[in-house]
């Protein structure tokens, strides 16, 4: 039997528990009254000691029941909030699950003024992997960067597949120099992941769009999106297989300083 991973799933059988243990009391209840015993000591002594095999039966019998019914119904709600918050082509957290996440990583940096990127990540050429190749070779295109990413993210950032050909990454505590290179290395990997595509199909390549923290005014998701938003467009008119990064608008104490520019 497995149980419930959630708070609300895990409630369960111990509700079944709860339900079990008021089985042999509403028995001894109803014969109480049938007899007219209710509140008699020395009656209620004596109906449990001739009948302790048969509370106990049912004590038994309807806890079994009654918490394995729960751990069911507790296992059951666990997988659909599971499958709520995942993409199912890939296996990632997929954006519904990436909209809660950013709220609480915003709420931290509000908190204790850490810094947080989050990465815009667009499949370059989908549509042509599609058009030769067809919607299956886009599958697996699509899977491929799913993969690279499970792969190269650092253990505490998310990855996400928000929708089509797009995926986010959140990571938090990072400085600019080391998001750029974690986009940077997610960029290259994608390429050894997708070497099982022909020749004679277009090659998997990334756009990355980079915004943290010091890049909007205001702690807000859409300000965050916005940003990175405009830098992944930066990225795909630059050519598409690169990263632009969303200016700075905020300094960050923990990036080196940069000399001046030399006349």
């Amino acid at each position: 039997m497995r149980f419930a991973t959630t708070p609300r799933g895990r409630l369960y059988p111990v509700l079944g528990l709860f339900l079990a243990v008021g089985a042999p009391g509403g028995l001894f209840v109803m014969r109480a009254l049938v007899h007219g015993e209710l509140g008699n000591w020395d009656w209620a002594v004596e109906e449990f000691s001739s009948r302790a095999l048969t509370y106990g039966y049912i004590a038994g019998a309807t806890a079994l029941m009654f918490v394995g019914l729960g751990a069911i119904l507790g296992s059951h709600e666990d997988l659909l909030r599971r499958v709520s918050l995942t993409d199912p082509l890939t296996g990632l957290p997929n954006r519904r699950h990436s909209d809660r996440r950013l709220l609480e990583e915003l709420a931290r940096v509000d908190r204790y003024n850490k810094p947080l990127t989050l990465m815009l990540l667009d499949l370059d050429g989908l549509k042509a992997v599609n058009d030769v190749s067809g919607h299956e070779a886009g599958d697996n295109a699509i899977r491929a960067v799913a993969r690279t990413l499970q792969r190269t993210c650092r253990a505490t950032d998310l990855a996400a597949r928000i929708g089509g050909d797009e995926f986010v990454v959140l990571a938090p505590n990072i400085t600019e120099l080391e998001a750029r290179t974690l986009a940077d290395r997610i960029r290259k990997a994608l390429a050894i992941e997708a070497s099982w595509i022909a020749t004679a199909l277009p090659p998997l390549t990334l756009s990355i769009g980079l915004a943290d923290t010091r890049s909007v005014t205001e702690l807000r998701p859409d300000r965050l999106y916005s940003a990175a938003d405009q830098a992944l467009y930066e990225a795909k008119q630059g050519g598409k297989n690169r990263v632009a990064l969303a200016p700075t608008l905020k300094d960050d104490p923990d990036e080196p300083q940069k000399a001046p520019a030399q006349p």
